[in-house]
């Protein structure tokens, strides 16, 4: 695997972080939606086929919140394996450098800052320990 395909796998990472707060969000919206439908379409004494529309609204919001939660676990699994490769490498600086990179989302100038080296060190080291991984 190349440094860019590793590169792209590790910043999964960061961007997953995101699309799961907003599933989570949807996921909420969603749930806010069954519940209130359910709670809105309990039967009067009106007749008619309101309660069965109403139904078939709040279990459609629930089968989406069901296919968001799927979505969140995977996204979950995904960031758990970025997670066990980092956690795998033996140098304790290359570990550093990726959770910092990629784990915590620091830029390289951040990262030389936070350790006191240079720019081009860091990001030199962190090639090295981005290529050293076992993908």
């Amino acid at each position: 695997m190349t440094y860019q395909e590793k590169d792209q796998v590790l910043r999964q990472y960061r961007e997953n972080a995101i699309r799961l707060r907003g599933l989570v969000q949807e996921a909420e919206r969603w749930e806010q939606i069954a519940m209130s439908t359910a709670i809105n379409g309990e039967p009067s004494s009106g007749g008619g086929n309101t309660g069965g529309r109403v139904q078939t609204a709040a279990t459609n919001a629930a089968d989406i919140v069901q296919d968001i939660r799927r979505d969140m676990d995977g996204i979950r699994a995904e960031r758990q394996e970025v997670r066990q490769l980092v956690n795998g490498v033996q140098n304790r600086r290359q570990k550093m450098l990726l959770e910092l990179r990629y784990i915590n989302g620091l830029t390289v100038d951040q990262i030389a800052n936070e350790i006191g080296k240079s720019h081009k060190w860091t990001r030199e080291s962190l090639r090295r320990a981005v290529d050293a991984l076992n993908m």
